[in-house]
């Protein structure tokens, strides 16, 4: 009889002592690691927001322990702050990504503060950056350097309109800084602003082209006005032109000079290409754009550097201040010791919808 109940009783004690070591020495799953993605998902920035957080998404499918918390910026700084401080003190993030450059302005002071890295794409930074920030897409000054070392193509009598914020601001003052003819008219207009007949009517009609900076709405309204005025002079822009340029080419009657990525001109690494096409169409099924995919090889830098790393916040730190060259679809970028990521360039002549490259600098 003792020797029935022992039996069952030794068996459990085996499954219960198995489970236990199964239990003990099961490997743990790797932590989960938040990264805070600060956007313009609505608003009249929303479609360039969403851009950006598709080429977030597809970059991060290839790390199972990585998960984006995305914020709503609204395309308003103080929004933005809020929803950076929320991603610190609730989400406890390991990083942030964000965009545009009056939100690198409220938010690169606070990376070595948080001691939280900061990612921004198509931004440019202040000045009086202490740390803790990367800035993975080519400074407005390096454009505006190319431009005006570009003058034998495009003239020597500038006007400027350019859209009054930090980023059309910074323009502006970049182009007078390194353009060394004649600025024969300067403008800047409201963000929102819409319409530009009086602004149009008072350039100059000796000038040989006229440098604009702006968006969506700025620069269909701005453009269709001079098409309407019969004002057939040359526009110059820099790399964000080319992110509207579906929405004006319409409009566009006179030759347009645009600063442009390698991959913008069919230039960049085709096989790299080839796969990340293949991710989006995957995910989205359509074609990426160049802020689909800025922000995929930015986000796929951003992790990893932290995973590189292992998140510890001193090391990565001091990893965004080493100068480095990182392979892209846009070519071989050069990161500097100040977290500033510089692209190869080109600068290209736009006219009757076809691309015709003048120039490439190579960081």
């Amino acid at each position: 009889m003792k020797r029935k109940i022992l039996i069952p009783l030794a068996i459990l004690v085996v499954i219960i002592a198995a489970i236990a070591i199964y239990f003990t020495q099961k490997p743990k799953e790797p932590e989960t690691i938040k990264i805070g993605a600060i956007l313009p998902l609505t608003g009249e920035l929303s479609i360039f927001g969403n851009w950006l957080k598709e080429g977030i998404i597809v970059a991060s499918e290839d790390y199972k322990n990585i998960q984006f918390i995305f914020e709503d910026n609204k395309n308003q700084t103080s929004v933005a702050l809020s929803a950076f401080n929320k991603l610190i003190a609730v989400d406890n993030v390991k990083a942030v990504i964000s965009a545009r450059t009056p939100v690198a302005y409220a938010l690169a002071p606070l990376a070595l503060k948080s001691k939280v890295p900061i990612l921004f794409t198509f931004a440019d930074l202040p000045e009086s950056i202490e740390g803790g920030v990367i800035n993975f897409h080519f400074p407005l000054e390096d454009e505006i350097k190319f431009i005006a070392k570009s003058q034998e193509y495009l003239g020597d009598r500038a006007a400027v309109i350019v859209v009054n914020d930090e980023f059309g601001n910074l323009a502006l003052s970049l182009f007078k800084k390194y353009f060394e003819k004649d600025i024969v008219y300067i403008e800047n207009f409201d963000p929102k602003q819409v319409d530009f007949r009086s602004i149009v009517e008072k350039i100059p009609r000796s000038t040989s082209f006229i440098f604009l900076v702006g968006y969506g709405q700025n620069l269909v309204a701005l453009i269709k006005t001079l098409a309407e005025k019969n004002i057939n002079i040359p526009i110059v822009s820099v790399n964000s032109f080319i992110n509207f340029y579906d929405l004006v080419k319409s409009y566009l009657k006179t030759p347009a000079y645009i600063t442009m990525t390698l991959y913008n001109v069919n230039r960049g690494d085709e096989v790299l290409l080839s796969q990340i096409r293949s991710k989006f169409f995957r995910k989205f099924n359509k074609e990426p754009n160049v802020v689909n995919l800025e922000a995929f090889e930015a986000t796929k830098f951003l992790i990893e550097i932290l995973q590189k790393n292992k998140f510890d916040t001193k090391k990565v730190f001091e990893a965004i201040n080493t100068p480095q060259t990182i392979s892209s679809i846009f070519g071989n970028l050069k990161l500097d010791s100040k977290g500033q990521v510089h692209f190869p360039l080109v600068l290209a002549k736009i006219y009757k919808n076809k691309f015709e490259i003048i120039k490439i600098w190579e960081p």
